[in-house]
């Protein structure tokens, strides 16, 4: 566990405590993991997510009934971007973001109203991409879903397109996601790392850094 006590250098862990950010380091001692962000990055707080997820529009199908889609989707438990929202400067610009979601097998697969995924991890990753192409304007897959080995903890992974379209600034970019998605005992942890090349913010191998740092504890 040498990797856990370097990670853990400098924080003072409250047994109390859940959840530990300190500097660029994130501990979630309730769901078991830690992770280091990007150098120079932000963790924005759930309240200003909120702000991002209303000027996201959503495809022709979902875009009349986009409040109820978050609703049910819920909302992250982490968000990291590369330019803060409190800097003025950034306000109409893009930014490559990580956004983290956790949730219970049976949650996700009530959202889907599909007994046919129920607790089968493989299927639940084919039903959430599935979903995505549907939900995301121009839905594109680069790679399809994949075995893939997070933190010796077996998962998948895919690559896709779609256009993220600002209804606020006016905006349209063709935007790229690199999702992985794990089985942890009853929950699913999905990474989204999301970039645009042409927004001129490709972060290739700032994700890539990104996910050697993550640990499941």
């Amino acid at each position: 566990m040498e990797y856990v006590s370097i990670a853990l250098a400098g924080l003072t862990l409250d047994p109390l405590q859940s959840i530990v950010i300190n500097s660029n380091n994130y501990v979630n001692r309730k769901f078991g993991f830690l992770l280091t962000k990007p150098m120079g990055w932000d963790f924005v707080s759930i309240k200003d997510f909120g702000k991002l997820k209303s000027d996201q529009s959503f495809s022709e199908e979902f875009e009349p009934n986009k409040d109820e889609v978050w609703e049910d989707l819920g909302d992250p438990i982490l968000v990291i971007a590369k330019y803060g929202l409190d800097n003025p400067e950034h306000h109409d610009k893009f930014s490559p973001a990580i956004t983290v979601f956790i949730n219970h097998k049976s949650d996700i697969a009530k959202l889907y109203e599909d007994d046919y995924i129920q607790g089968d991890f493989e299927k639940i990753v084919g039903m959430v991409a599935y979903g995505s192409g549907r939900l995301f304007k121009d839905y594109e897959t680069i790679r399809s879903i994949t075995p893939y080995n997070l933190s010796d903890c077996l998962g998948f992974d895919s690559e896709w397109t779609w256009t993220f379209e600002s209804s606020e600034h006016k905006k349209r970019y063709t935007c790229k996601t690199w999702s992985i998605m794990i089985e942890k005992g009853d929950y699913i942890y999905s990474f989204n790392m999301i970039d645009s090349e042409q927004a001129g913010e490709v972060e290739e191998k700032t994700f890539k850094r990104f996910v050697d740092s993550i640990k499941i504890i």
